[in-house]
Parts: structure tokens; sequence; C-alpha cells
């Protein structure tokens, strides 16, 4: 019984798109803190800038276009997303990087234009990747992210450049241009494509949701970032790279919840769902709260030090931070759930009222403070913002769906 018991766990852990997960994770993970050993604090906090832009141009595509077709073809097996729509989407996260990092980072015009450019190689990867997805090609998909995380080290060969934060991001970038490789040698053609109109209102009500919840965290760094360039903020962009593992899990419980109550065969009922959403609930926040305690004793113990980060800064920081991933991840499954009962404007109120509570951090923070506390308090209060929020949506939500 015991061998049963812990092989259902062991096997879950070894399917591709886990694995793919968390390479593509321990990729995001590695190239911050290479950086952080190697670039001088100014510039660390710029290039950690710059990928948080990459990331959050990357998102809101995936949440409004890639992720939307994906569920679509449950119901319309035409449901992929065309070159062109994908041409569109690359050049306008090409810009949105150009003009972000203009404002966030050390670079000029010139600089910020070539990392917008590098921008695009991200995104047809991305694209790619849900085209193998949606075609059972998981394998392809897991070699995508495992050949990403083996070029990570590359960035060491341009570490003595005199311009460290382009070299390391232009090598990240072409690790996501060679990943692509195999993921376009997998992908079958498709002849025929539904039209964005078919699942667009869908889309751009999960893009909306993707951007209201990044004013929690996402936007304060960067207007921080953009008021003062410092370690402070690296300190928390490290923490929140750190944290990738914890990311991994919620992504992976989120997607696996929502594909087996859209699933055509075994659909668990109502109370099912609710049952699941609780224990998933528990063991992410548990899953949060272990790596927190983990990272904190060795950043305290000066274990690990980054070379561009105080060590105080960096307990606070990754303290901070966990809170905020232990309490997200305990309000994670639910905010599925409410999706899957109809319930999006619950979701979009309480999103409203925790982003609102966490501005109150950010803004008291910087006023008693400046940047660092301002951080730290923010991402406190957004971890109290999830729970005070979204457990009693949550809970109204079942109580009304309850026959």
């Amino acid at each position: 019984m015991l061998r049963r018991s812990l092989a259902v766990p062991a096997a879950a852990l070894t399917r591709p798109l886990v694995l793919s997960q968390a390479a593509a994770s321990a990729a995001g993970a590695a190239v911050v803190l290479l950086g952080a050993w190697h670039m001088e604090p100014g510039e660390f906090a710029s290039f950690s800038l710059a990928l948080l832009v990459l990331n959050v141009g990357t998102g809101l595509v995936r949440s409004g276009l890639f992720q939307p077709a994906l569920i679509e073809r449950r119901t319309d097996p035409h449901a992929v997303v065309p070159v062109r729509y994908v041409a569109v989407a690359a050049g306008t996260v090409a810009i949105l990087v150009a003009v972000a990092d203009l404002a966030v980072t050390v670079l000029g015009a010139g600089g910020a234009t070539l990392l917008g450019v590098l921008s695009v190689a991200p995104v047809v990867q991305d694209w790619l990747r849900f085209r193998c997805i949606g075609q059972g090609r998981n394998g392809a998909v897991a070699l995508s992210d495992g050949i990403r995380l083996l070029l990570v080290p590359a960035v060491l060969l341009v570490a003595g450049t005199a311009h460290p934060l382009v070299a390391f991001y232009a090598v990240w970038c072409a690790g996501y241009a060679v990943a692509a490789v195999p993921l376009a040698l997998a992908a079958r053609r498709v002849p025929r494509f539904s039209r964005y109109s078919v699942y667009g209102t869908r889309a751009r009500s999960q893009a909306w949701e993707f951007l209201v919840a990044q004013l929690a965290t996402t936007v304060p760094l960067l207007v921080l970032g953009a008021l003062s360039v410092s370690a402070s903020v690296g300190a928390f962009r490290l923490s929140q790279t750190l944290y990738g593992p914890v990311n991994v899990l919620f992504a992976a419980v989120a997607l696996n919840l929502l594909s087996d109550a859209v699933g055509e065969t075994d659909r668990p009922d109502d109370d099912a769902l609710v049952r699941r959403a609780r224990r998933l609930g528990l063991l992410s926040a548990g899953g949060a709260t272990t790596l927190g305690a983990v990272l904190v004793l060795v950043a305290a113990t000066g274990a690990v030090h980054p070379s561009g980060i105080e060590r105080g800064e960096l307990v606070v920081a990754l303290a901070a931070v966990g809170c905020f991933a232990a309490c997200g991840g305990l309000a994670g499954p639910h905010l599925v759930v409410m999706r899957i009962f109809k319930a999006q404007s619950v979701v979009t109120r309480a999103r409203v009222g925790m982003v609102a509570v966490t501005w109150c951090g950010f803004v008291a923070g910087y006023l008693a403070g400046g940047p660092f506390l301002s951080l730290a308090l923010g991402f406190v209060l957004g971890g109290v913002g999830y729970v005070v929020f979204f457990l009693p949506a949550a809970a109204r939500t079942y109580r009304a769906a309850a026959p």
C-alpha cells in the first residue's frame, strides 16, 4: 500500500509537462542568479527589471491568445493560433519591452530597442510550445525547455563584456530561439484556423485578469525601479525568482484542476471540485511555506550571498515574498473553481480589493522608509489580501452553487 501511494505522486512528477515547467522555472532562476553574481548592483537591478518586463509581455500574450486558444480546442479542433496572429503579438511585445526598458533601466534608446527586438524569440517559442501541447507533443515541450535550461550557463561567456546587461539578455533570448527548433520540428501543420472572434471574449477577459494581477507586484517593482535603480529592487526580484519552484506547483495545480473539470470523461461534480480546491490550496501553501523557511535560513546564515545584494535585505525580501506566495497558493485553486462556476465577476472584484490593499502597503511603506520598506510591506499586505478577499468570496460562491 505504501509503495502504491508513493508511486502515484512520483509518476505525476515525471510527466512531460511537469518536467517542462520545472525546467523553465529553473532556467529563469539560474539566469537571475548568475546575473546577481556577475553584475554590479545597479546593472543587476536593471537586468532583473528587463527580465520582468519580458515576463509581463510574454505573459500577456499567453493569457490573451495562446492559453484561450488551447482551452477552446477542447470543443473546436481548429482553435489554433496562426502565424499572422503571432506576428502581431510579437511586434507588440517588442514595442512594449523597448519602451518599458527605456523607462525603467539604465539603457539608452539603442539598447532598449535591441532588447525589444530580441524579445520576439520568447514569444515565438511560447507559440510553438502551446501548439505542441495542443497536439499532444508534450515530450517535445519538455525537451525544448530542457534545452533552455542547459543553455543558461552560456551567459558566463559574456560576463566580462562592457555591457553585461545587454549581453546576458541576448544570450537568454538566443536560448529561446534554439529551444524553438525541436518544437517547430514536432508541431504538425494545421490547414485551418478558427478566427480569434470565436474565443476572443474569453481571451480578453483572461488578459484583463492578468493585467489586474500585475498591479499587485509587477507594476510597483517597475515604478520603484524607475524612481531608484537600487539593490533593494534586485533583492525582491531575486526573491521572486527563487520562489519559482512553487510557481511551477501553482501552475500545474491550476492547469490540472481546469483540465479535469472540463474533460469529456470522469468529470468531478461540484462538491468534488470544492474539496479538491481546498486540499490543493493547503498543499500549495505548505510547499511555499517550506521553501520560504529554507531560503530564509540559507540567506540568514550567509551560506549564499550574491555580491549585488545586502544579506539583511535579501532575508526580509525572501520572507515578504514568501508570505505573498504562500497566501497566493492557498487561494489559487479556489480562483480556478470560481471561474468554472462562472463567477468571473466575483474573482475580478476580489482581485481589485486585493490589489488595493497591496497598493496601500506600497504607498505607506514608501512614504515611511523608501523603496525597500515599500516592497516589503506591499508583499506582506498582498498576501493578507489573498486570504481576506478570495477565500470568503470562494465560500460565498460555493454556497450559492450548492443544490
